[in-house]
């Protein structure tokens, strides 16, 4: 298969069944989101303790399966070692007063609960016992018949992130993803599992193949399979202006750039953009006038300030010569929680303030 522009209009057309992301559990006003409160105010080891309390007194609340949706890897890592402790100490015990409360009266919604705080947990790499290799938790969670149908589905997908992001296991990944698709309750689990399936191997041979046709191909099929909320089609349109600009193809690397800012701008950018996504390599390419637009555009749409599109906009500008937008921009990124690349942003800055 060989990339250039008359390929786009069909994958516009393949785009256009995106719809609106789905949610996660829905709000239900009880003694949670004050526990959620004291975590977003930065008191995670006194809400994780918080959260083994209300888990105990109210392991059906909806508002308890995602009190730790918004819990970064950094917030943790700031505090200081005996708040750790306490974090790691809190998150085991979280863990186990949820299965104990699923085993002695299952429920559809207590066995989602456990679902999303074991994915949050295990995503933050906290409690790590729980989830080593042969784990009797992982073996229990598997096994256990109080996991109902839908949120075994769920358990699985998110067992398969555990693997691929904290182990680094593609075949982990791919064999949860495998039982997801085995177990998927209705027509649309099942093409979401597809979809996942999809993406795991495309991203898999971008990553270890490069720039080849057959990744390109891969990537095609994600964005034929999404139809849900397009976040994996940013994504593949991402990957495939890259594979486009490795190849000399700069307005069809600008083309996807700008389409999966059509598709999905509020999922623009995420950590992984540092590394390998498309606006940087079109700054370091030396064509930073596009990847500055798709920024502006995302800056724009942020209800609050996303990092990377802060630091990749400094980037922008500095590569265009204008060294006060960069410094404007780079002083924004360092007021910000997700600061992946402060000591870099730091001593970029204190260059361009040397300079007149």
């Amino acid at each position: 298969m060989v990339l250039h522009m008359n390929t786009l209009p069909c994958v516009i057309m393949m785009l256009a069944v995106c719809a609106a992301p789905t949610s996660q559990p829905s709000p239900g006003g009880t003694n949670v989101e004050a526990v959620r409160k004291v975590i977003t105010e930065g008191r995670l080891a006194e809400g994780m303790e918080l959260l083994v309390q209300a888990a105990l007194v109210t392991p059906e609340d909806p508002n308890l399966g995602d009190a730790l949706a918004h819990v970064t890897k950094p917030q943790y890592f700031r505090l200081d070692p005996n708040d750790r402790k306490r974090v790691d100490v809190a998150a085991d015990r979280l863990l186990v007063t949820l299965m104990e409360a699923c085993q002695s009266r299952p429920s559809p919604r207590r066995s989602e609960n456990l679902v999303w705080i074991a994915k949050d947990i295990g995503s933050l790499g906290l409690a790590k016992e729980r989830f080593s290799e042969g784990s009797p938790f992982v073996r229990d969670l598997l096994n256990a018949p109080c996991i109902f149908k839908d949120a075994r589905y769920q358990l699985y997908l998110r067992l398969a992130a555990f693997q691929l992001y904290v182990r680094d296991c593609y075949d982990g990944a791919l064999d949860m993803l495998d039982r997801a698709q085995a177990t998927a309750v209705d027509s649309e689990d099942f093409q979401d599992a597809l979809l996942q399936i999809a993406w795991l191997r495309a991203t898999y041979m971008f990553d270890h193949e490069g720039a080849s046709d057959q990744v390109a191909a891969a990537l095609y099929r994600v964005i034929q399979l999404d139809r849900s909320n397009g976040y994996k089609s940013n994504q593949a349109l991402d990957f495939l202006g890259q594979i486009a600009l490795s190849k000399g193809h700069v307005d069809e690397a600008r083309a996807y750039l700008a389409l999966a800012g059509r598709v999905r701008m509020d999922y623009m950018l995420r950590a992984w953009s540092y590394e390998k996504g498309l606006a940087l390599a079109l700054i370091r390419a030396g064509y930073p006038d596009s990847a500055i637009e798709y920024l502006e555009i995302a800056y724009g749409n942020e209800k609050k300030p996303v990092g990377e599109t802060l630091y990749g906009l400094a980037l922008g500008y500095l590569a265009k010569g204008e060294k006060a937008k960069a410094k404007e921009f780079l002083k924004k990124y360092l007021e910000q929680d997700d600061r992946l690349e402060a000591d870099l942003a730091k001593n970029l800055l204190s260059t361009l303030e040397q300079v007149p």
